[in-house]
C-alpha cells in the first residue's frame, strides 16, 4: 500500500494524479514516460478521502478517469464527516457496482485484495460529535448518486 506520494498516470486519459492511498498487487509497473520512476500505472485499489474542496472532483471527473484504468478493481471514497465509506467495485463482466458501509461497527469487504476492513480501524480516534455540530446540513449519500 502506498500513501499519496506515488503519482498515478492514467494512460487512457492522460491524467496524472496523486491518490490518497493506492494498493498494488505484484510488481508496481512504472510509467515509461516518467524518467524519475515516481509514476505508476497499475493500481488494484485506490482510496480518496473526501473533503469539502475535493469531493465533487473525486466523485466526478477523477472517478471517470479512474474507471479507465484496466488494472483497477475498486475505487473507495472515505468520508471525513461521518463513518461512511463508498466503494465502486468493478465486476468481472465489466460494470461498476456501488457498495456502501456506514457506522464504525460496519466492515467493508474489498474482494479484489481479500481484505475485510473494519470502519472502526479507518476512523480510530475520530470523534464526529464536534465536527457534525459545526457543519452545515448536507444531502444524503444516496441522493448524490444516479444509479
Amino acid at each position: 500500500m502506498y500513501e499519496s506520494n506515488l503519482r498515478l498516470n492514467i494512460k487512457a486519459t492522460g491524467l496524472r494524479t496523486y491518490p490518497d492511498a493506492s494498493v498494488y498487487c505484484g510488481a508496481v509497473v512504472r510509467d515509461e514516460e516518467d524518467a524519475s520512476g515516481e509514476t505508476a500505472i497499475n493500481p488494484i485499489v485506490l482510496f480518496e478521502v473526501l473533503s469539502k474542496t475535493t469531493e465533487a472532483y473525486d466523485r466526478g471527473e477523477k472517478a471517470l478517469n479512474y474507471r479507465q484504468i484496466e488494472s483497477l478493481r475498486a475505487y473507495i471514497l472515505v468520508s471525513q464527516r461521518e463513518a461512511s465509506v463508498e466503494m465502486f467495485e468493478r465486476q468481472s463482466d465489466g460494470p461498476w457496482v456501488l457498495r456502501e458501509a456506514h457506522g464504525k461497527e460496519a466492515v467493508l469487504t474489498i474482494a479484489a485484495i481479500s481484505v475485510n476492513l473494519p470502519l472502526a480501524d479507518i476512523y480510530d480516534r475520530i470523534d464526529f460529535s464536534d465536527a457534525q455540530q459545526a457543519e452545515e446540513p448536507s444531502i444524503s449519500t444516496v441522493d448524490r448518486f444516479s444509479r
